[in-house]
């Protein structure tokens, strides 16, 4: 069973890469080299401690404007020209999957965490990043078609702290569809944007099983802060 979940939690995390990977904004300041983004990211990312128990990982990776690009739901081209023009750096993303599928699927609870942060040159453009974020959030239907397998997407605003300089919370339902496989995979997810000066993440977590998220979303968003405010200032 952890073998579909897997396919599902990477059609999931997909959402992350693309709801996270924004726009960015020009600004006069040098770039920061490969090496610093990707240890200012680390900082920046949890730790399996951080997460809710059960989970281990999926996916750990940087994503580059190329990366980023092919998810995005304005296409490659359109979107390499507005992260290049705008001034996106470097973004990482991590997935994290339930290690006991079939009891989550069959008791509820947290099946799947994406976390998804990327740095621009300037806060102008993380603030670019979050208004863009803000128009994907409020349009589910402009992604849907990206996520193969992923059907009636539907999202709606939630009420959330204010958290860092700039906040947005939604809550998803969907239904996932594994190939070549007869069962169908309904999820309540959390998602979670927040800028912090330059730097913008974005959390998902969703629940399977009938469950819905609970405070541990709202406490793993307040750590992310903490570490952007910290690996930026």
């Amino acid at each position: 069973m952890r073998g579909w979940f897997v396919v599902a939690a990477v059609a999931l995390a997909a959402v992350i890469v693309v709801v996270g990977a924004g726009c960015g904004g020009g600004g006069g300041k040098p770039k920061l080299d490969r090496a610093t983004l990707e240890a200012m990211l680390t900082e920046i990312a949890p730790t399996l401690d951080d997460l809710p128990p059960n989970l281990a990982v999926t996916e750990e990776s940087f994503q580059t404007n190329e990366e980023a690009a092919v998810n995005d739901p304005d296409g490659p081209t359109a979107a390499l020209k507005r992260y290049e023009d705008e001034g996106r750096l470097l973004g990482r993303v991590g997935a994290y999957t339930t290690n006991d599928p079939f009891g989550t699927f069959t008791k509820g609870g947290d099946a799947l965490v994406t976390v998804s942060t990327t740095i621009y040159e300037d806060s102008k453009g993380a603030a670019a990043a979050m208004d863009y974020l803000k128009e994907l959030m409020a349009d589910p239907g402009r992604t849907q078609a990206t996520f193969e397998g992923v059907t009636d997407l539907q999202g709606e605003p939630m009420s959330f702290a204010s958290i860092g300089d700039d906040t947005v919370a939604y809550r998803f339902t969907g239904v996932f569809h594994p190939a070549d496989i007869q069962v169908n995979v309904n999820f309540i997810a959390h998602a979670v944007g927040i800028r912090q000066g330059q730097g913008v993440s974005t959390l998902i977590v969703a629940a399977i099983g009938g469950a819905t998220p609970g405070p541990e979303v709202e406490e793993l968003t307040r750590k992310l802060d903490e570490r952007m405010a910290e690996a930026l200032r």
